[in-house]
């Protein structure tokens, strides 16, 4: 899995123009849809050969997300002041507490106990998903299910700069029409296994 959240500078190497709404070569490629990253990793993965990127499954995701802790956060319990703030968000993710509206740089924040930076907050992260309405029925092994066109709507999992600290753990799931682009949305990619 890659370490960061796919950045504009990655994206515009292979895509050439830029969709951001906030712009920053290392800030997260944001304002694509489901069908924007397929398109990218696709065009990456011919460019580079032997590369196998995808987009990483729920399950996959999550577990990387948690890097073997099993709090609302790999930084421990999100617990919420009365004035809605969270020490253990602050150390790792931007959100609405202190984004300050809008995306920053990749890799600001602490990472997770496995290298990986901002899990949680900065921008939601397309996985390669269909929404089902829940995890029932989702493999515990990795792979992803419906990842044919036969889900109307795909998951994000993460949450982002505008959202609150009950939204931002790693439990949290959203749904989205694959074709729809947001300045809250990006995503990160995962090699493929054989």
């Amino acid at each position: 899995m890659f370490e960061t959240l796919a950045t504009q500078d990655l994206w515009t190497s292979v895509m050439v123009t830029n969709p951001s709404r906030f712009q920053g070569p290392n800030h997260p490629v944001e304002s694509v849809s489901f069908h924007d990253t397929r398109w990218f990793i696709e065009s990456l993965n011919a460019l580079k050969p032997g590369l196998a990127l995808t987009l990483p499954s729920e399950a996959q995701w999550e577990y990387a997300c948690r890097a073997g802790t099993t709090s609302s956060t790999y930084a421990g319990p999100a617990v919420v002041n009365e004035r809605g703030e969270t020490a253990a968000l602050n150390r790792i993710a931007w959100w609405s507490g202190n984004s300050d509206e809008q995306t920053h740089p990749v890799a600001q924040k602490a990472p997770n106990g496995w290298g990986l930076y901002d899990m949680l907050g900065n921008v939601w992260e397309w996985c390669a998903d269909g929404d089902y309405g829940g995890h029932a029925g989702a493999h515990s092994d990795g792979p992803a299910r419906g990842t044919g066109d036969d889900a109307a709507d795909r998951v994000g999992r993460g949450a982002s700069w505008l959202d609150d600290a009950r939204n931002v753990r790693a439990a949290c799931r959203h749904r989205n029409a694959p074709s729809l682009r947001g300045d809250g949305l990006g995503f990160r990619c995962v090699r493929r296994h054989s």
